[in-house]
């Protein structure tokens, strides 16, 4: 009967274990680390460089805060070619990646939103407006075609750029993935212990509000990058 009763209060079903490690609380809380969240929800698939330049950071320390925010599930990582890129957890389909590391990079940023904008336009036109160098323009120009960005077709002695139509499709795929990313989003917070408050939701972001104590954030959340390329590209024509 006592070897019984002995089984019986030790299992760990009966009694919780009080020692379990525990989530440690308010990782957002934390200014630096919420800045660069809310930064790669805006510009995703940066990488380690990108992101400590951006954000007047060393590269050291961006990658100090990039690692704790991989470790709590706030963002999620993957190599392309030699470095790797970042994006918050849930927001764009793994497929989309590449597009989004293309059209984040800073030289990428300034030609397509011309082509988007200027159907038709020539290597020479887009040359003289973004003043990038020939060779890297040609690279850039490849990619774009390879990913499914752009087209274009031989006219006389020139060769003529043009949108596809990629891009709109991936701004409305993205928006049906905003109550996924919202719900990991909030589930992250709650577990952290910050008590999240949704203070206002847009069709362009989340403004979550966060407490540990007396300490009070906000958090502002982008939920669809393309569709801030496309505005990008829509105001470059006017």
């Amino acid at each position: 009967m006592l070897k019984a009763l002995r089984l019986t209060i030790t299992r760990k079903d009966k009694i919780p274990d009080l020692e379990e490690p525990k989530v440690p609380k308010g990782i957002l809380m934390n200014s630096t680390r919420r800045r660069i969240l809310q930064y790669l929800s805006r510009y995703p698939c940066l990488h380690l460089h990108g992101i400590a330049k951006s954000m007047g950071l060393t590269t050291n320390n961006a990658k100090w805060h990039l690692d704790k925010l991989l470790e709590n599930g706030y963002l999620s990582t993957l190599k392309m070619g030699n470095k790797r890129i970042y994006f918050p957890t849930g927001m764009i389909d793994i497929e989309d990646v590449n597009i989004l590391a293309l059209l984040n990079n800073s030289n990428s940023a300034r030609i397509f939103p011309v082509i988007a904008s200027t159907p038709g336009i020539t290597q020479k036109e887009i040359s003289k407006i973004v003043d990038t160098k020939q060779q890297t323009l040609i690279d850039k120009m490849k990619l774009f075609e390879k990913v499914g960005l752009i087209t274009s077709v031989r006219d006389g002695r020139y060769r003529r750029y043009y949108p596809t139509k990629l891009m709109e499709g991936l701004e409305k795929k993205n928006r049906k993935r905003f109550k996924e990313f919202r719900q990991i989003m909030l589930k992250l917070l709650v577990r952290d212990g910050v008590n999240p408050q949704i203070i206002r939701t847009t069709d362009k972001n989340i403004h979550i509000r966060i407490n540990s104590g007396k300490d009070r954030s906000d958090l502002i959340l982008y939920i669809n990058p393309f569709e801030r390329l496309i505005n990008l590209s829509r105001s470059h024509k006017g």
